[in-house]
């Protein structure tokens, strides 16, 4: 029974057969018995209670606090409050008892009118807001009653990091910032610790007329994912990438990005690569790592160039004056994994979009283990 008002008023109601009083302020109604108790071993306890369980459902109440007991009356809701008549200290467990036979242990409750806010958990995770074409939603400072909007708009299809979620009277939110959270219920939660896809665009590598020219598409694409070199093609990209006079991709790109230059393998290798991409975008060099840590740096939201093979084939390796090379050597980016299937994804500058299993990953990135994410 609730009475909006600011002073306490008694009131009695009677449910299932019970005499229960309620007592209100502006926002909580106190129920409590305006009948006596019989004489029973009392401890120090709280005035009231409030039921402390899971939401929309309730704790039972008993005839007694000793060990003959049975279940009485209507259960005592998640969220709802209760006066105190006496407490109880019984082998170690505390009772409240609520006014005639009704007896609750404590176990489920908790001192006063108010729950305790829950405690948010950290997450590695984002969300696709997932509301109304063209419509937005609110970001709020808090997740809890007195939360107010903070004025800015999240539209919807658009994606956001999230650092901790929380869940509070039935609804689960998430902290998209400093005092910024959205409600659930319109968002797509995507857990990085099990899967992420970045979305990194395709570039065609034979379309911008460089069949030989991977190193650079993957990097472009990278960089376009990361919102740099936006109006950039691939051909101006090539343009300013360092040839290596010697032909060795150590020291440069060995031949010609646009065309086949007998007896040379045609690449550049991170030594050259690396200097070369950070003019426009910072870059760190993961070379020797394994998947996991490829798979590290895309979790954090940094696609990674890698040196692998042509559609993942076996390594065919052969000689060359600076050492021994993979003939079938192929640079993609990777940009997403999913734990759970075991397979990355990646973005083929020759083949498009598309997943493939950490098997064969390993097996094509294994002879130079070369790799450099894009941050």
């Amino acid at each position: 029974m609730q009475i909006k008002k600011t002073i306490w008023r008694t009131a009695l109601v009677t449910v299932a057969g019970l005499a229960l009083g309620a007592v209100a302020n502006q926002n909580q109604t106190i129920h409590g018995a305006q009948v006596s108790v019989a004489a029973v071993p009392t401890a120090t306890g709280p005035s009231t209670i409030t039921i402390n369980y899971v939401p929309g459902y309730g704790i039972a109440m008993w005839n007694t606090y000793q060990a003959n007991r049975y279940v009485v009356g209507p259960k005592l809701m998640h969220g709802t409050s209760w006066r105190v008549v006496k407490t109880v200290m019984v082998d170690g467990q505390t009772w409240y008892n609520l006014g005639g036979n009704q007896w609750i242990p404590a176990t489920h409750t908790v001192a006063g009118t108010q729950l305790p806010l829950p405690t948010p958990t950290n997450v590695t995770g984002g969300i696709k807001i997932n509301y109304v074409p063209g419509y937005s939603i609110a970001v709020w400072n808090s997740f809890d009653s007195s939360r107010k909007a903070t004025g800015q708009l999240l539209k919807h299809g658009t994606s956001w990091q999230v650092t901790a979620k929380v869940s509070y009277q039935g609804q689960t939110w998430y902290r998209v910032g400093t005092k910024q959270w959205v409600q659930g219920q319109y968002t797509t939660f995507t857990d990085y610790q099990v899967t992420r896809l970045l979305g990194v665009p395709f570039i065609d590598q034979y379309a911008n007329g460089a069949p030989y020219g991977c190193e650079g598409a993957s990097a472009l694409q990278a960089m376009h994912y990361k919102g740099r070199l936006a109006g950039w093609n691939l051909q101006q990209l090539l343009n300013t990438m360092p040839i290596a006079k010697d032909n060795n991709p150590y020291h440069g790109f060995a031949g010609s990005p646009y065309g086949e230059t007998p007896g040379v393998h045609q690449t550049i290798f991170p030594q050259a690569f690396d200097p070369w991409i950070a003019k426009f975008n910072p870059v760190k060099d993961i070379s020797g790592t394994n998947l996991q840590g490829i798979i590290n740096q895309v979790k954090a939201g940094n696609p990674v160039v890698a040196w692998v093979t042509i559609r993942f084939g076996a390594p065919q390796y052969q000689k060359f004056f600076w050492g021994t090379g993979v003939s079938n050597l192929h640079v993609m980016t990777v940009d997403g994994y999913n734990t759970k299937t075991g397979q990355v994804h990646v973005s083929d500058p020759v083949l498009g979009r598309y997943w493939v299993t950490n098997a064969q990953f390993n097996r094509a990135y294994a002879p130079h283990q070369f790799a450099v994410a894009i941050l």
